[in-house]
């Protein structure tokens, strides 16, 4: 009956061991899935972060780039205007001096 006890304690023992070696591995994989499932989390997050700052830097061009445009179109129908101001003035000169030239053709017309 002895040896019996004595077999049963230690197969008990054995089972108790491998139930905590059980428990143990258990525990290590879901440490090594929390670590995993961490890595991927902050994988994300500086993958979002790098899109953010990509998008940021996109729209900056595209802002940057407008605003070109819209001076160089400004300064473009600027000189344009200026360009039909000094011709206006030219037309208004030139018609100026031809009504005088005209006055100065009757003058001399009527003195006679």
């Amino acid at each position: 009956m002895k040896k019996t006890l004595l077999v049963a304690a230690i197969l008990g023992l054995a089972l108790v061991g491998c139930d905590q070696s059980t428990d143990k591995s258990a525990t290590d994989m879901q440490n090594k899935a929390s670590d995993t499932a961490a890595q991927v989390i902050d994988s994300t997050k500086e993958a979002a972060t790098d899109a953010v700052d990509s998008t940021k830097a996109v729209a900056n061009d595209a802002v940057d780039a407008t605003k070109q445009a819209a001076d160089d179109t400004a300064k473009a129908a600027n000189d344009v205007a200026d360009k039909a101001v000094d011709a206006t003035k030219e037309m208004a000169d030139d018609a100026g001096k031809a009504a005088d030239n005209m006055k100065d053709a009757v003058k001399d017309a009527t003195a006679e």
